[in-house]
């Protein structure tokens, strides 16, 4: 990127402030700024103003704002003005708008001529813009801001690396300022959001510990679809059958229902298996689903199907998940070649995991690689089962009577978790290379509602945790490791460098803890945790004057990533790097390489272009029945798609704006 990032909060030019802030001193933004530069402002006397300017106040202004009138507040007979009020302050800023706009003086009196509103006009911006630049000297030039809600979770995932984690829905909606979501204007702080940052905290922290003393084992389960509950509601309800591995359809086997109910549109044998079997149990009792086969469906998901596979992750982390899928056309029973390739979306509840290819009469196994965290508010939790769902595209229709494109699923393999060392990495953010200590005998206190234990236990029947020793971490100088602890973690949640003093103000706190009977690792979450709702973390503040290595990879960081600065952008800061412009840009262009940059070529076209508000309204089936939820999610990606293309490829701005250029 060609543009500098070199900041000062020096600007000799008193014509900035007349361009920027005098035209929208109405705005609520710079009512905050104003009510800061009130307390280094100066007192201005009468001596100080101009013989030109003291004749157009006479002339035109004391009417009304002599000692006696001074309407609005307004008295230009004093001997000194306090600029130090903010509401004198406020007067003034408002004097000179009104003279620049022809609002003063009023339309009923006689009106001056540009040769004498112009030194006015010159003198009240010289002066507050002087002002306002003495204020920057020493305060800087931006406001503080906290985290949105979207920055907050990523930089949880990425300050304690759970890359599952999912706590942005569970905060309070952030205010927009121009549609965007980043100005301190728009992010106000209530005891309802600290409250919701508490949890989210407590959450990620339990995440990110590793509760076993050796890792949990990587399975792979083979899921067939014929064997999901899902399908076989669909293969039932006569949408959906069963394919034999040659693609043909065998109808001794499953027979398709064929009557429909007096409205004509939907079978009057449901569940009846085309009179085979009455019902599904009776069906399951006679072994139709026994062995794995594939399902032919023709019709798309909905409130009625999900197309779910029975799979509970009980562990969070990285899990490699592949479906086998393919497409083709039934034509009243026969499955032929299909005009053009289906596609399925792999679900985890409701987040989308991605989009397999199924070419026509081709099975293709393809695999995504997904981190998953286990909730309890996936579907079924009660039944001791969550879900990955395959939603399916096409259009629905009673299978028997029905020609059209389908699409066939044979199976979803799914394996995890997988970790590339133990304890992970996550928890070695917290605890370093201390030990996973395993309990001999499980204390009480470990089996807290709030720990993931019982849920564990909930859905032990189907995914449990096995023969897992569940441990903690220990240490035998409690004082001594927190403080070695807390050195290491602060400067990166912080996101610059730490002094003693405050790495012994949260040391006090796991001390008091043990003192109180808790075990280590407990005590060092609660240091962790009032870390990391203190405003070092949840607030991006910065120096004043000349920004510092540091501020600038916060800046730049939260600009490319939405998250925190990773370690390397901090040995930059550290070194001194990022205050040269060709060190920042050959740091922005490695964050823009980074797979994290894609938060960035989302989530900036997104309050860019609105593309939050995509789902606000939907095409009429009737009138479109080609959008479907692939078309609708392709549509989104595209301005995303392109807008990485054109950072990656340099483009100018006006090429966001006009190109010939297409994203498929």
């Amino acid at each position: 990127m060609e543009t500098s990032m070199s900041w000062s909060s020096e600007n000799p030019d008193p014509e900035y402030f007349k361009r920027t802030h005098l035209r929208t001193c109405r705005s609520a933004s710079w009512i905050g700024v104003v009510a800061v530069c009130v307390l280094v402002v100066r007192s201005l006397s009468a001596a100080e103003v101009p013989p030109d300017v003291k004749a157009f106040f006479e002339k035109h202004c004391l009417e009304c704002h002599a000692q006696q009138s001074k309407k609005g507040g307004l008295d230009l007979t004093t001997q000194a003005v306090d600029l130090s009020e903010m509401p004198t302050f406020l007067r003034w800023v408002r004097l000179h708008d009104r003279v620049q706009s022809g609002e003063m003086p009023p339309k009923d009196s006689p009106q001056p001529g540009a040769e004498e509103i112009k030194p006015v006009l010159e003198w009240l911006s010289q002066t507050l813009s002087g002002e306002e630049l003495q204020w920057r000297e020493k305060n800087g030039r931006s406001v503080v801001r906290r985290m949105n809600r979207t920055e907050f979770e990523n930089t949880l995932r990425d300050l304690l690396d759970v890359p599952w984690l999912e706590v942005r829905e569970s905060l309070p909606d952030d205010g927009r300022a121009d549609g965007y979501t980043k100005t301190a204007a728009a992010l106000d702080v209530s005891p309802v959001l600290l409250a919701k940052y508490a949890e989210a905290i407590d959450k990620a922290l339990d995440a990110a510990v590793a509760k076993w003393s050796v890792p949990p084992e990587v399975e792979r389960r083979i899921l067939y679809a014929n064997q999901q509950y899902d399908y076989k509601v669909l293969m039932g309800g006569g949408d959906a059958v069963m394919l034999t591995p040659d693609m043909k359809y065998d109808e001794s086997r499953f027979p398709m229902p064929s009557a429909t109910n007096a409205d004509g549109d939907y079978p009057a044998d449901k569940w009846s298996f085309g009179g085979k079997y009455k019902g599904l149990g009776e069906a399951e009792q006679a072994g139709v689903f026994k062995e794995g086969s594939t399902v032919g469906m023709t019709r798309t998901f909905g409130e009625s199907f999900g197309g779910r596979f029975n799979f509970a992750p009980v562990h969070p982390g990285r899990y490699q998940i592949g479906v086998s899928a393919w497409s083709y056309w039934w034509d009243k029973g026969e499955v032929k070649p299909s005009p053009r390739s289906g596609s399925v979306g792999v679900y985890c509840g409701s987040r989308l995991l991605g989009f397999v290819d199924a070419p026509s009469l081709k099975p293709t196994y393809s695999e995504l690689n997904v981190d998953i965290e286990p909730t309890e508010e996936n579907p079924l939790r009660a039944a001791g089962a969550s879900f990955l769902d395959a939603h399916v595209y096409f259009s629905q229709g009673q299978i028997k009577a029905y020609s059209g494109a389908g699409v066939a699923i044979d199976n979803m393999v799914v394996t995890g978790p997988l970790y590339d060392e133990w304890p992970p990495t996550s928890h070695r953010r917290l605890f370093g290379s201390m030990p996973i200590v395993p309990f001999t005998k499980l204390p009480p206190e470990v089996l807290k509602p709030d720990r993931p234990n019982t849920f564990r236990q909930a859905r032990g029947a189907i995914n449990g945790p096995g023969r897992l020793v569940p441990g903690a971490t220990v240490s035998d100088d409690p004082a001594g490791d927190a403080r070695r602890l807390l050195a290491t973690f602060l400067p990166r949640a912080f996101r610059r460098p730490v002094s003693d003093a405050e790495v012994q103000r949260y040391a006090v706190i796991a001390d008091a803890r043990g003192k109180e009977g808790a075990a280590f690792e407990d005590a060092m979450l609660e240091s962790y945790r009032t870390a990391l709702l203190s405003p070092d973390f949840l607030f991006l503040n910065e120096p004043t004057g000349m920004l510092d290595g540091y501020a600038l990879a916060t800046r730049l960081s939260y600009l490319l990533w939405n998250s925190c600065p990773d370690d390397a952008l901090l040995a930059a800061a550290k070194a001194g790097t990022l205050n040269d412009p060709q060190g920042l840009r050959a740091a922005a262009d490695r964050l823009l390489s980074d797979p994290r940059a894609d938060r960035f070529y989302q989530d900036f076209p997104d309050q860019w272009l609105d593309l939050r508000d995509f789902d606000l309204t939907s095409p009429d089936k009737q009138l479109y029945p080609e959008f479907q939820p692939y078309l609708e999610d392709a549509m989104r990606r595209e301005p995303r798609e392109f807008f990485k293309f054109a950072i990656h490829n340099r483009l100018p701005v006006s090429g966001l704006l006009s190109t010939s250029i297409n994203i498929v």
